[in-house]
């Protein structure tokens, strides 16, 4: 896929995701230096935690519900801003939730955030973290957890491309196996929904982030309007806000 005529363009996760919410978010965040910061929310912080049960997972131990209760008011009292109280109540009865059911499924991490970098048509380089590969028997299943309170739509994992890309990368790590479902646990209701992949949807994300690629290497920023411009970062700058 790389074309010697050509330059190679690199883009991280992220940054593609960026792109395809908004030309002008990716402009602005990538391409300037407009300070932002980023505000550290509930989910964020509860993935944290989360990622900190999965390394002990990995070690072989799951960690016990103190441990987590330290680490979760760890991270609350180093942003004390970042949560309101209730919230900080939330977030530590979510992750009582996630002990729960790791516990009762008796859940095997066979690896988290390994790094992956696949080459797509049009000289584009992508890079990223896999996440949770957690083992379902004899197979491997790409672990998504869904922090916030409404249940995903199962018609929007289907289409997922961050879905997509990770269980492209991942299926590409683990050869050998068979790696083409992705586990999206919704948290707050302890609910499963599966979603799968196959080489349809890997071929239209290579048509995807080949026609992104092409408009990213012209420079070609819009505004997409969203319910997310309100509170976009950058949009005092956007000449659509």
């Amino acid at each position: 896929y790389i074309n010697i005529n050509e330059p190679v363009l690199h883009l991280t996760e992220d940054e593609l995701l960026d792109y395809i919410k908004c030309p002008n978010l990716f402009y602005f965040k990538y391409r300037t230096k407009i300070p932002s910061v980023e505000k550290k929310t509930l989910g964020k912080l509860v993935r944290e935690v989360i990622n900190y049960y999965y390394m002990k997972l990995l070690d072989g131990r799951a960690p016990n519900i103190e441990s987590i209760k330290r680490k979760w008011d760890s991270l609350c009292d180093a942003d004390k801003d970042a949560l309101s109280g209730r919230q900080i109540l939330e977030g530590y009865g979510l992750l009582k939730l996630f002990d729960k059911y790791c516990r009762e499924k008796k859940l095997i991490v066979a690896d988290f955030s390994s790094s992956y970098e696949i080459v797509f048509p049009g000289s584009i380089i992508v890079t990223g973290s896999i996440g949770a590969i957690t083992l379902i028997g004899k197979k491997l299943e790409l672990f998504v957890v869904e922090t916030g309170s409404k249940h995903p739509e199962q018609r929007l994992l289907d289409m997922s491309i961050r879905n997509t890309i990770k269980c492209l990368a991942a299926s590409r790590t683990f050869k050998g196996y068979e790696l083409n479902c992705i586990n999206v646990l919704h948290l707050k209701s302890l609910t499963e929904y599966r979603t799968y992949r196959s080489n349809i949807q890997y071929s239209r994300l290579e048509k995807a982030v080949q026609s992104i690629g092409r408009a990213i290497k012209e420079e070609i920023y819009y505004p997409r309007e969203s319910f997310e411009c309100a509170k976009c970062p950058y949009k005092n700058f956007c000449g659509y806000s």
